[in-house]
Formats: C-alpha cells, sequence, structure tokens
C-alpha cells in the first residue's frame, strides 16, 4: 500500500536538510531553511495562490501565501528550522517507516504539521468553498524566532491592526490537543567573582565559585516560596533550571569568576524582564549573599500565550477537530513557541498538532502516521466548512 498524499509531503520535506545554521554539526550544510523554502514555494505557487518571498536573513525567507480575497479568516503556520540531526538512531535526512512511525529530523518538529499544513490549503485551493487562508512557513524559531518576529512585522504594515487574521493556527507537536496557552522565558546568565590566588594559600583569594554555592539553593528556595505561589489553571507555575556552570582556569587556581545559565520558564500573566529583576532582588536581599551577583542582560526572552477558547474562531476549531477526529482536549503546554509573537500583536492564536513533545529534537525523532493523517483531516475540514 503506498504513501497518503500527506505523509508522502512528509517524506519530502524531511529529506531536505534545514537545520538552523546556529545549531548545526560541522558536517551539516550551513545554508539554513534556504532549499526547503524554494520548494516550498513551489508547492504554494501550483495551488493559484498568492506567494510572497520575505527576507530575513542571509538568504534565508519566510514563504507566505495568501488564498482568497478579503480579510483573512485563518492563518497557518509552522517553522522550516530543525535542529542538528547529529547522533540520531535513524539516518536523519532518510524519512524511515516502521511499525507505523515516520522518523527523521524534524519528523514531529515540525515538519509534520508543516505538511498537513501544505496539503489542506492544496486541497482548500481546489475548492469552490474555503475560508480566506494565509500560510506562513517562517525560519529561526529553534534560536531566536527572527522569522515570527519579522512577519509580525509585515502582518502589521499590510494589514494594520484591524484586519489581522481572525486566528493563527501555530503547528507544533501537541499530540492533537489544542493548547490555548503556553509559557514565555528568560534565559540569562548570572555571574559571581572572586580573586584569583594559588591553590595552596587560598585564603588571599576569593573564590568565585564557592560564592556561586551559596546562589544556587536559593534558585530553588525562590522556586518553591515565590513561584509555587504563582499558578496557572493550565500552565502550573512558573520554573527554573540551572541549565550549564562554568568557572575556574586550572585546579591549582582560586577561582575568580563563576557562572550559570539559567532558563526561567514564565506564565503568560509575567512581563520577562520584571521577572528577572524580581529574581534578582531576591537572591541579592538574601541574607546569605553578602557579596556582589550579577545579573546579566538575558540572551533571550520570550512572553507567554494565552487564548480564550471562546474566540469566536477558535470555538470553531475545536468543534471542527472533536468532530474529525473524536474528542480533544484544550491545554496549555509548558514550551514556548511562535504563537506568543501572533498573540503580542493582537492574532487570537493556538498551538496544534501531531506528534509528542517528548520526540522532538530527540535521538530518534518520530511521529505516528495515523495522527498525521488525522490532523490533515480535521484542518481541511475547518478550511473547507466557512460557516
Amino acid at each position: 500500500m503506498g504513501l497518503s498524499g500527506v505523509i508522502s509531503t512528509l517524506c519530502e520535506l524531511i529529506e531536505i536538510p534545514s537545520v538552523n545554521p546556529e545549531l548545526a554539526s560541522s558536517e551539516e550544510p550551513s545554508y539554513g531553511e534556504v532549499q526547503l523554502a524554494q520548494y516550498i514555494a513551489k508547492l504554494l505557487e501550483l495551488t493559484g495562490a498568492r506567494v510572497i518571498r520575505q527576507q530575513v536573513l542571509n538568504g534565508r525567507e519566510n514563504i507566505i501565501a495568501i488564498l482568497g480575497s478579503g480579510n483573512i479568516d485563518v492563518m497557518l503556520c509552522a517553522h522550516m528550522d530543525t535542529v542538528s540531526g547529529s547522533g540520531m538512531r535513524y539516518p536523519p535526512f532518510k524519512p524511515t517507516l516502521v511499525n507505523g512511525r515516520l522518523y527523521g529530523r524534524g519528523a514531529c518538529d515540525t515538519k509534520a504539521s508543516m505538511a498537513a499544513m501544505l496539503v489542506a490549503f492544496r486541497n482548500a485551493a481546489s475548492g469552490s468553498k474555503h475560508r480566506a487562508i494565509m500560510f506562513a512557513a517562517t525560519v529561526d524559531e529553534e534560536h531566536r524566532a527572527l522569522g515570527a518576529k519579522a512577519l509580525c512585522q509585515w502582518l502589521l504594515e499590510q494589514l494594520g491592526h484591524d484586519k489581522l487574521p481572525r486566528i493563527c493556527i501555530v503547528g507544533e507537536p501537541t499530540n492533537l490537543e489544542i493548547a490555548i496557552a503556553h509559557k514565555g522565558f528568560v534565559r540569562g546568565i548570572i555571574r559571581t567573582t572572586g580573586v584569583s590566588a594559588h591553590s595552596s594559600m587560598p585564603y588571599l583569594g576569593v573564590n568565585a565559585i564557592c560564592r556561586m554555592a551559596k546562589v544556587i539553593p536559593l534558585l530553588e528556595i525562590y522556586a518553591d516560596e515565590v513561584l509555587s505561589k504563582i499558578e496557572h489553571p493550565l500552565l502550573g507555575t512558573p520554573t527554573i533550571s540551572v541549565g550549564m556552570i562554568s568557572g575556574g582556569l586550572a585546579p591549582n587556581v582560586v577561582p575568580d569568576r563563576c557562572e550559570v545559565v539559567i532558563d526561567f520558564r514564565i506564565l503568560p500573566s509575567q512581563e520577562p524582564m520584571e521577572a528577572w529583576r524580581n529574581l534578582s532582588e531576591f537572591i541579592r536581599s538574601s541574607p546569605a549573599i553578602d557579596f556582589d551577583v550579577e545579573f546579566e542582560q538575558p540572551e533571550l526572552i520570550d512572553i507567554g500565550m494565552e487564548t480564550s477558547p471562546d474566540e469566536p474562531l477558535v470555538r470553531k476549531l475545536i468543534d471542527t477537530v472533536r468532530s474529525a477526529i473524536g474528542d480533544v482536549k484544550v491545554v496549555g503546554v509548558p514550551y514556548s513557541t511562535d504563537a506568543s509573537k501572533f498573540a503580542s500583536i493582537g492574532i487570537p492564536s493556538v498551538v496544534f498538532g501531531p506528534g509528542r513533545i517528548e520526540q522532538a529534537h530527540s535521538a530518534d525523532e518520530f511521529v505516528e502516521v495515523e495522527q498525521v493523517e488525522k490532523y490533515a483531516t480535521a484542518l481541511e475540514q475547518f478550511l473547507t466548512h466557512p460557516k
């Protein structure tokens, strides 16, 4: 039995490497999404839609397609870039079908969503009844989300605040659940400094690592005593993770510098820089801290996202998915997506796609074929039943 149209399309997407240049290994192509963008643009041009190539950086383009006239009802969006395929169990860019699972880098995150969106868009274009639809394939989601940010600017310039899409569906692995909320994040460096000395006379120096050893437990205390009291019904509480630590020059030198990189996941109600300042004030005001602790300007920040389930097209989407594939859960997810950027300019946004987040970025990334096919069916019904 041959592959369905959506799975054939997914295989073609996987076969085109689109590793984000910032994340690629030395053995992988460094051109990012360029070839995949060209492929997607050609597919969309065949539908008769108006196709726009939006330059973002270093020849990397967002691909935008608009079907129909008048105000846009539905915006579909999926990112083209992936993380590195190094160390995968199966060849990363050779789709491998095993027991109903399709393996390959990006299979789950998020080329499965993209393939289904492309097929649903094409099928809608071939019929006489469909909503006014926009599809966007973005670059750089896995690093700084520059594609989504550039797309927001384009939307505001071309459509204006009053004519933005009525709903945006961002394709990410949600296990076919509809996420109406997700966390934001602050990723930054905390630094302690000291005075170097020979390790045979440590009393002549000040050990920056020992100072950091007093800071790290305070992060856990902050999570337990402060963050635990801030709770969202779908997202739970904010979290803090110490992801990296560095310090010291040699075993026989008292270290004069120590840094940790933390990943601070915040709720939609929290403003990222305010959350960072509140954390720094808590640490610095602790009686255990009698030295300076530096909180660098965060290298990456993102706001959270929350959309009312009572938005008209969000409610219609929930009902359509329930009708197409059975019961559907409305949830929140702890990770960040491009949806927060679109929501920030006033587009009601949800995250919805096949696959589980546990498979994303993993050494055996896969997506279940059945989920992809169900997702494509639900999307097509949503796009082609405008009433």
